[in-house]
């Protein structure tokens, strides 16, 4: 076919109420004299009135094609028309989609006034997993498949909130998270339903204490959604928060988690100074995930049970493996640097944003790769990448970070391993060594020329093979890595214990090294452990 010729439709789609429609394709010729096409259809749903076509010279022909889902299943059925001439081809998609069983399905939103009122919500099926969200202005109509589907709806109206809800539904949930807006009310629209959850928190606090209550039903939405709570009802946890550098406050956000799911983590609208404590009052039966902020560092514990007493900034700041951070899957490696700043508490995570360094991977000694750390969040944790062959081979993955602060500005991280092709994701075996030093005060000091015992623990990243650690050595520093010297470490229960005799001022750095039965193992420093001073 010679290029003068083109089609004005480069897709058509019909979806045919009865079964069967009609569309027009218009085929343009630019050239001096007629033209004439060969038609084809391909598609078990085209029918084509004439099987040839001429189109006039410097002009235009139309073909009628009629999309025919007659007996057909419903879904999606597609075609193409082939136009030939002169040994050239135009096509054309041709798409009918047959609709199953539907019925238009009004919503009319009415607030407690009698007017109509705004506001979102989504439809589900719960069979089919399909869900729409749902932008509310008064009256709304929309058109669904034969099924069972359920509405959720919030309204918003001038003196009414939602506090902070979850609402799930076998594999459905939805959460809202409010602003701060004391003194406003919510309603709910009772409705029982089996499978159905309901979970509602509000958050109060007054100077040195703080109070979570949640409210958790089952099996639908309650008449009354009000939720009074007494405080010697409630779980009682006192923390204390020390100072670990400039940071003056830290902000500290807590989250539930119920059968309802996960919350949001909320809050205190008054930091806590820094050192300083924070009695909580939860209601009691949940587990809680919190997140202390101080300056530019953060510390989350994942899901941690309720206890009467918690720790947070304490020495000494490091890497930790409380949560997974590396891993290889077939022939692709990845690791997260959002893990490099947790305290000295089991069970957290820690990163500064302040950070600066690189992670840096090498194979048998050469250089593989090199990602930057710079700005770290736990949403976006600087994250090496590489692509490595799938032959066993020794690596060395080194983390490099500095951070402003007078505790722990500069974290040094040097893991050995071996890697190979995998099946499905695997861990790395990598390490961390945690140090929790005993009868530091308040801003993590020492006093000066005493002798600090210190409890150490060995953490492994958990999704990699166990393995037990067969060694470990430290060595210690009180001029800032200028000179080492040996320390002892004695093994106590699933760990190790060592003395560390403190200077007369200044500070006490740490380099552990520690091997695993796998050949795997980490040389950690860790500069500036903590101060000593009075």
């Amino acid at each position: 076919m010679a290029e003068p010729v083109s089609v004005s439709a480069a897709h058509l789609w019909g979806a045919p109420g009865d079964r069967a429609t009609t569309r027009t394709v218009t085929y343009h010729n630019t050239a001096d004299t007629p033209i004439t096409l060969d038609l084809k259809a391909e598609g078990e749903v085209l029918k084509l009135p004439v099987d040839r076509l001429e189109v006039p010279a410097r002009g235009q022909a139309q073909l009628t094609l009629t999309l025919d889902a007659t007996g057909k299943a419903p879904g999606d059925h597609p075609g193409v028309v082939t136009a030939t001439a002169g040994g050239q081809s135009v096509r054309t998609l041709a798409n009918a989609w047959v609709e199953p069983e539907s019925y238009d399905v009004s919503v009319k939103a009415v607030g407690s006034d009698g007017a109509p009122a705004s506001g979102f919500g989504m439809i589900y099926n719960l069979a089919t997993g399909e869900e729409r969200w749902l932008d509310i202005e008064g009256d709304l109509t929309m058109r669904l498949a034969k099924g069972e589907w359920n509405l959720f709806v919030n309204l918003g109206e001038p003196g009414l909130d939602t506090l902070e809800q979850r609402v799930s539904n076998g594999a459905w949930s939805i959460a809202l998270v409010p602003f701060q807006s004391p003194g406003t009310r919510y309603q709910v629209l009772p409705v029982r339903q089996a499978g159905l959850s309901y979970m509602s928190r509000s958050v109060w606090s007054r100077p040195g204490h703080r109070y979570d209550l949640v409210d958790r039903r089952e099996g639908g939405l309650p008449e009354d959604p009000g939720h009074a709570g007494r405080v010697k009802e409630l779980a009682r946890t006192t923390a204390t928060y020390q100072a670990t550098g400039a940071a003056r406050n830290a902000e500290v956000l807590v989250g539930a988690q119920a059968a309802a799911g996960a919350s949001a983590l909320a809050f205190v609208p008054v930091g806590v100074p820094l050192p300083g404590t924070l009695t909580h009052h939860r209601t009691p039966g949940l587990r809680w995930t919190s997140l202390v902020r101080s300056g530019t560092w953060e510390i989350t514990s994942e899901v941690a049970p309720q206890a009467p007493r918690e720790v947070w900034n304490a020495a000494v700041a490091g890497p930790s493996f409380a949560t997974p951070g590396g891993g290889r899957t077939g022939d692709e490696l990845f690791f997260s640097a959002a893990r490099l700043f947790a305290d000295g508490e089991a069970g957290r995570t820690g990163v500064d944003r302040a950070a600066t360094g690189e992670l840096v991977l090498a194979r048998e000694g050469t250089v593989v790769t090199r990602a930057p750390i710079a700005e770290c969040t736990f949403e976006d944790g600087c994250t090496l990448v590489a692509t490595l062959p799938p032959e066993p081979a020794a690596y060395t993955l080194t983390a490099t970070a500095k951070r402003p602060g007078a505790l722990s500005p500069a974290v040094e991280s040097v893991w050995s391993f071996r890697s190979q092709h995998t099946a499905k994701m695997q861990g790395l075996p990598l390490m961390a060594v945690r140090f929790a030093p005993a009868g530091l005060d308040a801003a993590n000091r020492a006093r000066p020329g005493s002798v600090t015992r210190v409890p150490i623990r060995v953490e492994r990243d958990p999704d990699a093979p166990e393995s037990a650690v067969r060694e470990l050595a430290l060595e210690a520093s009180t001029d800032d890595d200028v000179t080492w010297r040996a320390v002892p470490v004695v093994r106590t229960g699933g760990g190790w214990t060592a003395l560390v005799t403190n200077p007369r001022a200044g500070h006490v750095s740490l380099r552990a090294t520690a091997g695993d039965r796998s050949v795997a193992g980490v040389v950690q420093t860790i500069i500036r452990a903590w101060a000593v001073g009075s």
